[in-house]
């Protein structure tokens, strides 16, 4: 008689667990509205420009995110790969990104494909849980209804009014301008 109450309260932990996931992953949250990207000065002289390669962009990811994840690109897509752990299991997190240069230089990421596990869920729903996940700096947005993450590099506060814009993003090479 106690092995069938046993059996049932963990059925019922089991239940009540899946039931806590399920909830979690298809809830929405209240995603705040995203600004509009700051406008650039034409005019704006050019004085240095940096290339960088996926690799160093590792690099300082690893240094100054809690959470860690790693970047790396292939055929012109940027992939996004992390693993979390959940119920004590690890379980892998992956997102593709199609890399654009906005007019104003800064780099808009758009979703392309994802895999949480085996699981399949929405797009929306694997940036909610990436933005809610790490701790972006205030200048990286994540927008899960229209599955974008947005790099405002020009929002990067510097001394000297100094800009800093993307110039083009190829095969894992990251081509970044700073203006004056």
């Amino acid at each position: 008689m106690k092995w069938k109450i046993a059996f049932f309260a963990l059925l019922a932990i089991i239940i009540g667990g899946f039931l806590v996931v399920v909830l979690l992953l298809t809830s929405s949250s209240d995603q705040q509205a995203i600004p509009e990207e700051r406008q650039v000065e034409d005019r704006l002289v050019p004085l240095f420009t940096v290339e960088t390669d996926l690799e160093r962009v590792n690099r300082y990811i690893e240094s100054e995110f809690d959470e860690p994840f790693t970047l790396d690109s292939e055929e012109g897509q940027l992939r996004l790969r992390s693993t979390y752990e959940v119920l004590g299991m690890n379980v892998d997190i992956q997102v593709q990104f199609i890399p654009k240069i906005t007019e104003n230089g800064n780099i808009r990421l758009i979703e392309d494909g994802f895999s949480v596990g085996a699981l399949s869920l929405p797009a929306s729903t694997v940036l909610r849980l990436v933005d809610e996940a790490a701790d972006f700096p205030d200048w990286i947005y994540v927008n899960a209804n229209e599955g974008v993450i947005d790099v405002r590099l020009t929002e990067i506060e510097l001394d000297n009014d100094l800009v800093i814009q993307a110039e083009s993003f190829q095969d894992g090479q990251i081509t970044i301008r700073g203006n004056y």
